[in-house]
């Protein structure tokens, strides 16, 4: 039990969307105001800055606003930077690159937004890393990549194999009937870029490796 709640902010109409409480050793903030509304402009912005640190500061801490905002779940590494550039370490693609773009440690400059997939180790065993449309089946073997991937008609199917150190044996892709697609193959930095249209009944595509 504490105190009863002051008001930190009042309104002209009236009220208190904003107030505090003491709750034992702890401190309450309750803010009754849309979630929506602080991400309506920089002002609502800077109003739940302002908020955070002040309650974080009356619980003791020192209130520090990083440039950087980073998180990795597995292969997928995303980056928000803001008044500083991140380097990201390691061979990764860049998920926003049309083409999935590949470098070996990048540097994602201030004031952007990246989603990378980390490749990890470059001699691993050959593979399909990343690819648009949805992969329903896949085979991986040392001696071939074989996939299956349906997307939208006429939309540009673009797919990155690790090639773990392997070349390009020979390929070939077939739609549902049987019937040859076309594939673009390009060797790219230990990786090999693909490049297909894709087809709701879908395109199986197999790369022997050597």
């Amino acid at each position: 039990a504490g105190s009863g709640p002051s008001a930190l902010y009042t309104m002209r109409s009236g009220g208190a969307p904003v107030w505090e409480q003491r709750s034992g050793k702890g401190l309450l903030l309750q803010v009754g105001v849309d979630p929506a509304f602080f991400t309506s402009s920089g002002r609502s912005a800077a109003m739940l800055r302002g908020l955070t640190q002040y309650a974080y500061q009356r619980a003791g801490g020192v209130y520090r606003e990083p440039g950087v905002l980073r998180v990795q779940r597995g292969p997928y590494i995303i980056v928000r930077t803001f008044g500083e550039s991140e380097d990201v370490d390691g061979r990764t693609l860049d998920l926003l690159s049309p083409t999935f773009a590949l470098a070996e440690d990048r540097t994602v400059p201030p004031r952007s937004v990246a989603i990378l997939y980390d490749l990890g180790d470059a001699k691993a065993s050959p593979r399909l890393a990343f690819a648009t449309g949805r992969v329903q089946a896949r085979m991986e073997t040392m001696a071939a990549t074989a996939f299956f991937v349906r997307g939208p008609l006429g939309g540009a199917g673009i797919a990155r194999l690790q090639a773990g150190g392997r070349r390009m044996a020979g390929i070939r892709a077939i739609d549902r009937l049987g019937r040859p697609v076309q594939v673009q193959a390009v060797p790219d930095g230990g990786t090999l870029l693909l490049r297909y249209p894709l087809d709701p009944d879908g395109v199986a595509i197999r790369i022997g490796w050597q």
